[in-house]
């Protein structure tokens, strides 16, 4: 019988979407009911229910190298300000493939492989995530407010953004985050943070770095590490770490 999303309890699974990693036939995406009326600054959408991927659907960069940049550590290692990064464009991005990225900025540069870690992955000509949405649900999708620490060579501070899909951050998975990333989303106040890689995922991937199913796969936050122009990554319920965002070999979980 079907329920109400809004009547299911935290840690339900549902399927939403479909996705296909490398052109094979797209399969659902299964998520997790992460919170429900979540409270947090700045606030989410009234009676909202917030959605995490079970697993990690891909393993993908978070950004390209861009060795045009003036700012020495993201010529080699991508640019860490998600709000311009590619993975921010490619999650809400319902175009065909080769159609979805476009530069959001001088020295933007598209995930091909040579800069993305040459790890074997090239996602610029993919379709855009949500390009394996039907209309009514990428219509229900509500866009959500999200914070975003910046470093000083942006400006510093932070800045809030407006997306229906997004990474999530230090703060909604559970760990300590003093960078204005709000508040720990209910699910990761009882289960783990360790993730891991869909059978699709793995299958199909091209990335010549992967776990095996049942391995353990570090999947990218949004929260940067200003002292080393990184971003931070899950890997275990207790410890964090960050990596260069050009790295093609991790986990993607997206939220919305």
């Amino acid at each position: 019988m079907a329920q109400l999303l809004s009547n299911l309890p935290i840690g339900a699974k549902i399927k939403f979407g479909k996705y296909s990693v490398n052109g094979e036939a797209a399969q659902p995406i299964i998520w997790l009911v992460v919170a429900k009326n979540h409270t947090c600054q700045p606030t989410y959408p009234t009676n909202s229910v917030t959605l995490l991927t079970e697993k990690s659907i891909d393993l993908l960069a978070f950004d390209a190298a861009e060795p045009n940049n003036t700012y020495t550590d993201r010529q080699s290692g991508g640019n860490n300000r998600y709000s311009i990064s590619n993975i921010d464009q490619w999650l809400n991005n319902s175009s065909n493939a080769g159609q979805w990225y476009t530069a959001t900025h001088n020295y933007d540069q598209a995930p091909t492989n040579v800069y993305a870690g040459n790890y074997g992955i090239s996602y610029s000509n993919r379709p855009g995530f949500l390009n394996g949405f039907s209309d009514r649900e990428r219509n229900a999708i509500l866009n959500t407010t999200i914070r975003l620490a910046l470093i000083s060579s942006d400006g510093g501070g932070y800045e809030d953004i407006v997306r229906k899909v997004f990474i999530p951050s230090l703060a909604e998975v559970g760990y300590h985050d003093n960078l204005a990333g709000g508040n720990v989303w209910e699910y990761f106040v009882t289960y783990t943070k360790v993730g891991y890689l869909t059978e699709q995922a793995y299958i199909h991937s091209l990335s010549n770095s992967k776990p095996g199913v049942t391995e353990s796969c570090s999947w990218w936050l949004r929260s940067i590490n200003s002292s080393r122009d990184e971003v931070y990554i899950a890997y275990s319920d207790s410890n964090t770490s960050s990596k260069k965002v050009c790295w093609g070999n991790t986990g993607v979980r997206p939220a919305l």
